[in-house]
Order: structure tokens, then C-alpha cells, then sequence
């Protein structure tokens, strides 16, 4: 790279951040409140995509070997490097005006001199540091590379920091708006009612799925009701807390949020649905309940109960598991 500014694209993200690509090498960075840091990046021995602050200045940092005097071998005797040139081109004009000695003598003696100075005379280097800024060019805005999960990187720290941010309750609640609009469903603006949405089934949701609430309308009947309560699973998504890591560990938090919601609403949307209308028998479902049922009262407050309290449970969770399956497949 040459010891110059140079520039480098930029592209802009979401909350006043900035993408841009560096040249793995050693950084200054000034945050705009003023705030200096180092960053190196050699030992990714690539280029670097980074996230920094709009109005972040870097600088990149060179380290130049400059010639300041030459020492002898020997002696240690320190000259210029101008006294250093001066005296070895004197050798080379006498390599070429040596005469035209018979023996050649003075060839040969003034070559062994100028070799003689050459290997006697060795550079001495200082460092010098110089901070060449790096001008950064705004292209415009950063193409969306995921709707959820957000860069929050800065560039000053350590590159192994967390990448990105992802807000599960956000998610949530865009997808749960998304699926109910295609089941049908009305939004409103305050707490559905079926007198505001003329008898049709509604939603209303907040910036979070707590206090959200769904009215569906069904058979002339109308059940209002909070919607982490008809959806059961939900209730990791009544609150805001933004989670953070590497963009694999949010993505798998997000495929993980999307099986949810979508499970929870396909459910939801049978609840009123006959069970003939998905195949299963009265039967069936008879015989599954009568097992637990028979399970539940073989337990007793006593410690030798313990056995029959957990084949309850497993068996009430195999009926709960089969309904849930059997909901999923319908179309």
C-alpha cells in the first residue's frame, strides 16, 4: 500500500452506523466524541468488513525504515548519510578512471577499495510513524442483509466482540401481525372489540406481545382474550430484551422465534376446529385421556407416588404432543 491517504467506501446502516471494508493493517480510530483507540487488524490477514459510527475518522498508521546515518563496522564511526554517498561515488568514478595501466594494477586496486567501503560501512535506521488519514465516501445506504439482526460492532475494541443484536419481542410481534392479516384478522387501533370490527375477527397488538390481545369471532360466539394466553408458548415474547452475539447464534434464536409464532397461531386457528375435521377419532382420544386419567389417580401426596407422577405427565404430554402434530399437518 502506498504511504498516502487513500479512500475507502462506505455504507450506511441502521441507527447512524456505517459499513465499510479496511486493508488488514493498524488503525487509528477517533470515535466523533473524540475518543482515540488502536485497532489492528493483521492478524485476520484479510481484508476486514467493520462497523463504525458515522463520523468516525480513522487514520491508517505506517511504520517507515529511514536511513539516518551510516556506521562503521569496526570502528563505530558514525557519518551522514550525504558524507556516506559523497565518498562511495568517488570510489565508482575511480572504478571507471583507473588508466590504462599495463598490469591493470589500478583496476584492481580500485575495485578492492570501493569493496573494502561497501563492506565497512553499514545504515543505521530509525522508525518513523506516520498517520495517513483514511477518507471515507458515503455510497449511501447499506443493502438489508437481514430484517432482524442488526450489526452493533464498533471499531475499537477487540474484533472478537459481539457482532450483532436481535430483538425476539420486535419479531414476534411483526410476524404475528403478518400471519393474523392473512388468516382474515383485523388490526385496530384500540382493544378489538366485535362492535368496532362490524362481527369480524381482530387483534391488537402493543410493541410487545404482553397485553396483546384477539378477538375471533365463531359460530355467532366471540372469545376476547389476551394472546399469550389462547397461544400458549408465548410468554418469552411479553417483554423487550434485546439479545446479542454472533449473527449464527442470533439466527438460530430467530429460526427458533419464527417455529414458534407460526406453531402457536396454527393451533390457535383450530381451536374451534371439530375433531373429525382432522382425522382423529372420539375414540382414540378416549382411550388417550382414560390412560391418564387412571394415571393422575394412582397419585398420591406420598413419596412412593413419585413413579406414577411422572408416567402422568409423560402421558399427558404424548396426548398433547399427538393433538399438536396432527394440528400442524392440516392445511
Amino acid at each position: 500500500m502506498a504511504a498516502s491517504s487513500y479512500t475507502v467506501k462506505a455504507f450506511r446502516q441502521e441507527n447512524g452506523l456505517l459499513s465499510i471494508k479496511l486493508h488488514y493493517d493498524v488503525y487509528k480510530v477517533v470515535s466523533p466524541n473524540g475518543v482515540e483507540s488502536i485497532i489492528d487488524l493483521r492478524k485476520h490477514g484479510a481484508d476486514a468488513d467493520l462497523i463504525i459510527d458515522e463520523g468516525t475518522k480513522l487514520y491508517h498508521i505506517r511504520h517507515e525504515q529511514i536511513i539516518n546515518a551510516y556506521v562503521h563496522v569496526e570502528t563505530g564511526e558514525h557519518v551522514s548519510t550525504i558524507d556516506y554517498l559523497t565518498r562511495k561515488h568517488k570510489l565508482e568514478e575511480a572504478l571507471f578512471d583507473a588508466g590504462d595501466d599495463e598490469d591493470g594494477f589500478n583496476a584492481v586496486k580500485n575495485r578492492h577499495a570501493y569493496e573494502l567501503f561497501v563492506a565497512s560501512w553499514k545504515p543505521e535506521y530509525t522508525v518513523e510513524t506516520k498517520e495517513l488519514p483514511v477518507i471515507i465516501t458515503i455510497e449511501g445506504n447499506a443493502p438489508v442483509s437481514h430484517p432482524y439482526i442488526i450489526p452493533i460492532r464498533k471499531l475499537t475494541g477487540d474484533l472478537t466482540n459481539t457482532l450483532y443484536t436481535y430483538l425476539p419481542s420486535e419479531h414476534a410481534v411483526k410476524l404475528m401481525r403478518e400471519l393474523l392479516l392473512d388468516r382474515g384478522y383485523v388490526e385496530t387501533s384500540v382493544e378489538p372489540s366485535s362492535i368496532i370490527t362490524g362481527e369480524r375477527s381482530s387483534f391488537y397488538l402493543k410493541n410487545t406481545l404482553e397485553f396483546s390481545k384477539i378477538t375471533t369471532v365463531f359460530g355467532g360466539k366471540i372469545e376476547n382474550n389476551y394472546i399469550t394466553i389462547v397461544m400458549k408458548g408465548l410468554d418469552k415474547y411479553k417483554t423487550s430484551v434485546r439479545r446479542s452475539g454472533t449473527f449464527d447464534e442470533l439466527v438460530s434464536l430467530y429460526n427458533e422465534t419464527e417455529a414458534t409464532i407460526r406453531a402457536a397461531v396454527k393451533i390457535y386457528e383450530h381451536r374451534f376446529t371439530s375433531v373429525a375435521a382432522l382425522g382423529l377419532t372420539v375414540g382414540t382420544l378416549v382411550n388417550d385421556l382414560d390412560v391418564l386419567n387412571n394415571m393422575i389417580n394412582a397419585i398420591s401426596p406420598m413419596k412412593s407416588s413419585l413413579n406414577a407422577l411422572s408416567n402422568a405427565k409423560k402421558q399427558l404430554k404424548l396426548v398433547i404432543d399427538k393433538l399438536k402434530e396432527t394440528l400442524l399437518t392440516v392445511e
